[in-house]
């Protein structure tokens, strides 16, 4: 059996303190960089970028604005086409089966048509004819 001096004893406690604290201390420094690299990704770069382009205007006879937009939010969700009123700013109308607007048109002041279509890869390009009342 190996004898160890109390002198070295000592030392060797002092050493392990030493260890478990220079470990603590960079666990400290670790958590503080994944902390700070989070909130760079958080706050410092747009995941969700939001891209509307608005495709249309109608104006109603009372003044409000019936807009069509196309709404891309990014690879996480589809593209959709949305009908929205401008006093309002609340969306009357939104389906992502479509991504291009051949033509639209007013009806009567109640109803919203419009000619639609998916310029996909994968589709048959047929036009759609969507009407769509609006209150």
């Amino acid at each position: 059996m190996l004898k160890v001096r109390p002198d070295d004893q000592l030392m060797i406690k002092a050493w392990i303190r030493y260890d478990k604290k220079e470990k603590k201390v960079q666990r400290n420094i670790m958590n503080r960089y994944t902390i700070a690299f989070a909130l760079l990704i958080l706050y410092g770069c747009n995941l969700f970028e939001k891209d509307e382009r608005l495709l249309a205007e109608h104006l109603r006879k009372n003044g409000e604005k019936i807009n069509i937009y196309y709404v891309s939010l990014g690879a996480t969700t589809n593209d959709v086409i949305q009908v929205r009123k401008s006093n309002k700013d609340s969306v009357v109308w939104a389906e992502d089966k479509y991504n291009y607007l051949k033509d639209s048109k007013l009806i009567n002041d109640t109803a919203l048509q419009m000619v639609l279509t998916d310029t996909g890869t994968n589709f048959k390009n047929e036009l759609d004819t969507v009407n769509i009342r609006i209150k």
